[in-house]
């Protein structure tokens, strides 16, 4: 992972360093944000699928069929999540007590362009909030502990019952501060977004 840019500020459709498995092994791509299907014609229908819930996800016809062999891991530090109220609405870093890396659990897929092109793409899985999350926001990933990262990926290994029991059991321990509204445009890109930034009291 050590090959790949640092970026602090990823949104749809940017690139990100996902961990697959392909030909027998635990490999990492850069993948778009937001899941093309292969059955699309419109690759911008990947803005609408940048997450999928957990609850549904054996049912909907874009992310069923990839359960078996196509589960994949988002890997990353921390992640942003916006608190919205009548008054205002604050961001908030969001990452693990720890420092360790967070893993995120995910599906992916390869979209024929053309002749000689693809896009390869990917979607977060999604689960109701819990603990002190669920103060910011409604819904967090599913994350997914090292010891868990094969029987994520592994199709061969792990059926798919056995994946989601998984991802449905893992508590990441996290944190989280409040941070500045520059995360708002992509022309931000610095370490100085994950800088804590003090709410002013009205």
């Amino acid at each position: 992972i050590n090959n790949f840019s640092k970026i602090y500020n990823i949104s749809p459709p940017q690139k990100s360093p996902i961990l697959i498995y392909k030909k027998n092994k635990p490999i990492i791509k850069n993948m778009t944000w937001g899941l093309v299907p292969k059955w699309s014609y419109d690759i911008k229908v990947g803005s609408k699928l940048i997450n999928a819930r957990i609850e549904t996800i054996d049912k909907k016809t874009s992310f069923k069929g990839l359960l078996n062999q196509n589960r994949c891991i988002i890997i990353s530090d921390g992640y942003y999540e916006w608190k919205k109220s009548n008054e205002f609405s604050q961001p908030y870093y969001i990452t693990n007590k720890e420092k360790k890396l967070l893993l995120f659990a995910g599906l992916w897929t390869n979209k024929k362009l053309n002749t000689n092109n693809y896009i390869a793409s990917f979607t977060i899985i999604t689960k109701p909030s819990r603990g002190e999350i669920s103060k910011i926001h409604t819904r967090m990933p599913a994350f997914l502990d090292y010891e868990n990262i094969n029987v994520w990926i592994d199709y061969k290994k792990s059926d798919i019952s056995n994946a989601l029991r998984t991802i449905k059991k893992t508590e990441e321990k996290l944190e989280f501060y409040s941070i500045s509204k520059n995360i708002n445009s992509l022309k931000n890109n610095s370490i100085d977004l994950l800088r804590p930034f003090k709410i002013k009291k009205t």
